[in-house]
């Protein structure tokens, strides 16, 4: 972890400020959400997996909330606001693509069940993804 909030501790908030085009999806989420799954392409691919099956907000919201719990050693928080998009049909439709894309790209989300072949892949599958997920964080500050 980079940066945690402790209650018996000093802690420090990091900011980044933005400035992204319309229409954009920001997602907040705890470990409890991504932590348990095989690299952050996979979280990603439950999130689209289970708003393109979803008809609704709603149901998309219950449809996390039985997948996490599938999972998770952890309690789970996710926030998501998607600014720009005129209803939840739209966006559905405007991922639909993104979600083919990292359902074919990693395998649908299945890893390998022996022990060596699940690690290579799990690296190659992170070392892919990697550029994209990190594209619009700020460098490491390194320690004093």
């Amino acid at each position: 972890m980079t940066n945690v909030i402790c209650a018996d501790q000093e802690f420090t908030i990091d900011t980044q400020v933005l400035l992204l085009p319309l229409p954009s999806v920001l997602l907040c989420a705890t470990d409890g959400f991504h932590g348990y799954v095989a690299t952050p392409a996979h979280f990603e691919c439950h999130l689209l997996r289970a708003m393109q099956e979803s008809c609704d907000t709603r149901e998309w919201a219950e449809r996390l909330v039985r997948h996490v719990l599938g999972y998770t050693g952890d309690d789970a928080s996710l926030s998501l606001v998607a600014l720009g998009y005129p209803g939840f049909d739209r966006l559905r439709a405007d991922f639909a693509q993104r979600a083919e894309q990292v359902e074919a790209r990693y395998g649908g989300c299945d890893r390998p069940a022996e022990e060596e072949a699940a690690r290579r892949w799990r690296t190659r599958t992170w070392n892919e993804y990697r550029p994209d997920y990190e594209r619009l964080m700020p460098p490491p500050v390194e320690p004093l």
